[in-house]
């Protein structure tokens, strides 16, 4: 562990705003999304999933230079397929059963006493992606006497904020997550082509888009100075020959 660099969560910590530049997110959710792709091939769910367990890079690494992403703390993971490969059945619903997990990044089916599986791994995924690009998301801070009540509470807050609104100002593809977290079934197999194509593409527009700012300053600058040289060439009124 101490030869890992920094978590998500501390690198939000160590920022003013409390958030990471969106840029570097985009960069990052490929690797993310493969580790936790990675977990579910080989029959674990992680229910637990939340940026206190993505450490980026190695020690004394620079986050700008290019990381490897590590998925650590496997202390909830547990088997969703049985000894001959089939997927766990869908038990019922037990709403007063101690929760597993983080209630902050827990998807709405947990709330509701539901039992894990990929699809709440991708819904925590994307809470943990809003709020490192928006900051605190919209139930952190909610306060409850006990863990039952924090629970419930934070579910009601998060089951009343729809999706448009948690994720507004941000690029579509962030709410594109939890969308496609929610259509999912408990047994489904999670797109995880779609979102890794998904952020790709936005991280190709955000570099073509600063290319294009960066052409459009120098084109600024060289014109500025284009002017300030035919202002000095320009003659004097007072003085016939050009010369102050």
């Amino acid at each position: 562990m101490e030869r890992l660099g920094k978590s998500l969560k501390d690198l939000e910590r160590e920022s003013p705003t409390r958030k990471i530049p969106i840029r570097t997110i985009v960069r990052l959710v490929p690797q993310f999304l493969r580790r936790l792709q990675t977990l579910h091939e080989i029959g674990i769910v992680f229910r637990d999933v939340k940026p206190d367990q993505f450490c980026i890079g190695r020690y004394g690494q620079d986050i700008f230079d290019r990381p490897t992403v590590f998925l650590i703390d496997f202390g909830l993971a547990t088997a969703y397929r049985d000894n001959a490969g089939k997927h766990m059945k869908n038990s019922k619903p037990l709403k007063n059963a101690p929760k597993t997990g983080t209630a902050r990044y827990a998807s709405l089916n947990v709330h509701k006493g539901k039992t894990h599986s990929r699809r709440d791994d991708l819904e925590s995924f994307g809470y943990m992606l809003v709020e490192a690009v928006k900051g605190p998301l919209p139930w952190t801070g909610i306060k409850a006497v006990t863990s039952s009540d924090g629970w419930r509470r934070i579910g009601i807050c998060k089951d009343d904020t729809p999706i448009v609104e948690l994720c507004a100002g941000i690029p579509q593809e962030f709410a594109r997550v939890l969308e496609h977290a929610r259509e999912l079934r408990f047994s489904d197999d999670p797109d995880y082509d779609m979102i890794h194509s998904a952020f790709v593409d936005l991280m190709v527009r955000m570099d073509q888009e600063e290319q294009k700012q960066r052409q459009q300053q120098r084109l600024e600058q060289q014109q500025d100075h284009s002017s300030t040289l035919l202002e000095w060439s320009v003659p004097n009124e007072r003085d016939g020959d050009g010369y102050v």
